[in-house]
């Protein structure tokens, strides 16, 4: 009985009821009636019905091993699942698109059966962060008509790696979880493919995922996903999970990887990929990709298009990130801690003083002074994050929806008698910032809800803000070396070197560096001598040895780049 309109949320329950009377129908040569149901849908206006019995017939024919049909039909599903998102907000795009994403992974595989490897890829970008993508591009031209923004053919999508000189890497899962897909576009514009059978090698990519973040002691916030692959899983931290995981993800491709360190290599991952620590994946002769390659992470090709056309727009009225005056810097660093809303009895965030020595070193680089302790106020930041142009906040980072609006994560910044102190991803969403890059030197600040629309929380709302460049990390990690990494950082970025080059830069100096080394380099900061004194003090030199390298574990490196170069 479908007289009432079925909401596309509910595809998934649908599908088995659909799929077992078209199965049925099948088994009784009752074929015609197909036609029947679909008409059925379109005659009450179910356009939803419509799509999930094209989807589910597009199955049927593709066991069946019909696959040009199945395309055709798979392909008309899709454009009636489009039409749904016309003129939704944000939110309800997401939470949409979160039931649709079966139709383009199973279209991908469709493809891919009839070696149709650029189409292939071209639905699966298709099928990725569209609601982010629309987002981005209201943004972008939100004070003229918005030009209605098609998905990339790949002719476009070559462009984008010729254009930027870089190498696009889209992964893609599809079949339940049993086959990855790998594309790579070199900065030619010439296209490779691998298919990646997880089914025959008895992997789930899932449970190795969250073994690979066990490896490096990361105390993982996602417990839901955690218990979804096991919980007993977590405990073996003997299996090298990080060696497999590059064996799956990197050596297929690496032949077409390229040789130039200085070369970008942008991934776009998919589902709990994100959640993978790219770059502390380890070869067979024991380097991580951080030594061997630039990388950055992305949610699709077509945002970090957009991304670089933040760029530029913001180098029509800046052409260089030359820091001119002191507002055109927010620098952050320990401020007075607010408490946690409805905590009982009440919950007040520790201080971090590691951030205030890097606050203090990074606006010394920059000739400026931090905002520290009480003056790190809500109010004042919010007020000055709007001028700036590059806006650094060392303090903590929360991944809890704690204003209730349906986008995870916060900045704790000082309170006052206006405000609780915690700066939301959702009022970072309602922001236009014009900053060239953001760093948010807090825990967790790349992690969020994870969605078919990519990772939900705190980078993709300054992205969304209009920032091209954006830096999280991507789990907690002691503020002595991220105050070390990120002062290196800075050193590096006013040297003249890009965002990715003077991270990746940082990263290895630090896991290179031994105890002797850092305290050399403190030396030649031209810091004040207190800042100097409280780096050295954190070093318990007494029970370390000299040449001992304390921050040699990847587990240091949590910070990646997002978006533009």
């Amino acid at each position: 009985d479908h007289e009432e309109a079925i909401d596309v949320a509910s595809l998934c329950q649908l599908c088995d009821l659909r799929g077992q009377v078209l199965y049925d129908l099948k088994e009784h040569n009752c074929c015609l009636k197909i036609p029947d149901l679909i008409l059925h849908d379109r005659k009450l206006g179910i356009k939803s019905g419509e799509a999930d019995t094209l989807i589910l017939l597009a199955c049927t024919l593709f066991l069946d091993g019909d696959k040009q049909s199945a395309e055709k039909l798979l392909f008309q599903s899709i454009e009636l699942l489009e039409s749904f998102r016309t003129d939704l907000n944000d939110p309800d795009k997401i939470s949409l698109f979160n039931n649709q994403t079966y139709a383009y992974k199973l279209l991908q595989q469709v493809l891919v059966s009839q070696k149709k490897h650029k189409e292939a890829l071209e639905i699966s970008e298709r099928g990725r962060a569209r609601a982010f993508v629309d987002l981005m591009n209201q943004r972008l031209y939100s004070e003229v008509e918005i030009p209605f923004i098609k998905p990339p053919t790949f002719e476009e999508i070559a462009q984008v790696a010729i254009n930027n000189k870089s190498t696009i890497v889209e992964y893609s899962i599809i079949d339940n979880g049993n086959i990855l897909l790998i594309w790579l576009i070199k900065p030619t514009g010439e296209i490779f493919f691998q298919e990646i059978d997880l089914q025959e090698q008895d992997i789930n990519l899932n449970i190795l995922i969250f073994q690979s973040r066990a490896i490096l002691g990361i105390d993982d916030g996602s417990k839901e996903d955690q218990q979804e692959v096991g919980s007993n899983t977590l405990q073996n931290k003997n299996t090298n999970a990080l060696k497999k995981l590059y064996e799956i993800f990197i050596k297929p491709i690496q032949q077409n990887l390229p040789k130039d360190k200085r070369e970008l290599v942008i991934l776009i991952p998919q589902d709990t990929m994100f959640l993978l620590p790219f770059s502390c994946l380890e070869n067979f002769n024991g380097k991580h990709l951080i030594e061997e390659y630039l990388i950055t992470v992305l949610p699709s090709i077509q945002s970090f298009e957009l991304t670089q056309k933040y760029k530029y727009r913001l180098n029509e009225s800046f052409p260089s990130l030359t820091i001119s005056k002191k507002s055109d810097l927010v620098i952050v660093g320990n401020p007075l801690m607010p408490t946690l809303p409805l905590s009982d009895p009440p919950i007040t965030l520790s201080q971090l003083p590691g951030t205030e020595i890097e606050a203090e070193a990074i606006a010394k680089l920059f000739n400026t002074t931090p905002l520290i302790g009480q003056a790190a106020t809500k109010t004042q930041i919010v007020q000055s994050m709007l001028q700036a142009r590059l806006i650094h906040l060392a303090t903590h980072g929360l991944l809890n929806d704690i204003s209730q609006f349906g986008i995870p994560g916060a900045i704790a910044l000082a309170p006052d008698v206006k405000d609780d102190g915690f700066l939301t991803a959702s009022e970072i969403y309602q922001m236009k910032l014009q900053a060239e890059l953001v760093v948010l030197s807090a825990c967790n600040t790349g992690q969020g809800k994870l969605t078919g629309d990519g990772v939900i929380g705190l980078s993709r709302c300054l992205l969304a803000a209009g920032v091209p460049s954006v830096i999280v990390s991507l789990w907690a990690v002691n503020d002595l070396s991220t105050a070390l990494l990120m002062i290196r950082f800075y050193e590096n970025l006013k040297n003249g070197e890009t965002v990715p080059l003077a991270l990746n830069y940082a990263q290895q100096w630090l896991r290179d560096a031994t105890v002797e080394d850092i305290l050399k380099w403190t030396k030649t900061l031209s810091l004040p001598s207190q800042v100097v004194q409280n780096i050295q003090n954190s070093f318990d030199l007494e029970l370390l040895d000299l040449d001992e390298k304390l921050f040699s574990n990847p587990y240091h490196c949590p910070m990646a780049q997002n978006a533009a170069q």
